[in-house]
């Protein structure tokens, strides 16, 4: 049986689609392609809310509960890392190892037959950052197989400079299928990186309706 390795945000503690996206992927990985499969658990360095951010939220709400502090919807409002990871834990199978650079991965010697990347914003630098590479899989070996399903730019153009674009174009020219999640995104394969790309559903799409039926 094939082992598949998918990378994206599923690590988010704030991100609803995000991390359904992760599981509904998986889930149709397995259940209806009949793959063994689990998330790579790549965590970006930095990304991780530290003890007095998420104490500063927690006053802050206290305060707009009894009326000291105007009530406002803000980005912190929606962070339950123990409701995410409960939720990962029943849905989400993940790697054993946690990495969280790109010199980790390149220097596991991970041994998935094909790894995907993809849904969500996989493809927009300015949500990567350094962790760019990882996202076009170029700590893999090359005996692996490469696809992105419904990966996505983030805008219907690219955002980096000539020469960070040749690094990139060089990794998503060695993938063995790629796909994406808008048509822009398909343009965008095409005019920049002078490679063909699908225009398929996001995963959330994909699965159909027994699959939010189990989690209810």
């Amino acid at each position: 049986m094939k082992n598949i390795g998918i990378v994206n945000y599923h690590y988010s503690n704030h991100n609803y689609g995000a991390v359904l996206q992760a599981a509904a992927l998986h889930s149709y990985v397995n259940k209806t392609l009949g793959y063994k499969s689990e998330h790579i658990n790549y965590i970006p360095q930095g990304i991780s809310l530290k003890w007095h951010s998420k104490l500063k939220s927690h006053i802050k709400a206290l305060l707009m509960e009894v009326g000291l502090k105007e009530k406002k919807i803000t980005h912190n409002s929606f962070v339950n890392p123990e409701i995410f990871q409960e939720f990962r834990d029943k849905w989400l199978p993940i790697s054993d190892k946690t990495f969280h650079t790109f010199d980790e991965l390149s220097q596991a010697g991970l041994s998935y037959s094909h790894v995907i990347v993809g849904s969500d914003q996989v493809w927009r630098p300015s949500y990567t950052g350094n962790s760019s590479l990882v996202y076009f899989l170029a700590f893999l070996n090359k005996q692996v197989k490469k696809v992105s399903y419904a990966a996505s730019f983030g805008n219907d153009f690219w955002e980096l400079n000539k020469e960070d674009t040749a690094k990139i174009a060089t990794e998503i020219q060695s993938f063995d299928a790629i796909s994406v999640r808008e048509k822009s995104g398909v343009d965008i394969c095409k005019n920049t990186f002078e490679v063909n790309a699908e225009h398929v559903l996001d995963p959330t799409l994909l699965v159909g309706r027994d699959f939010f039926d189990g989690i209810i």
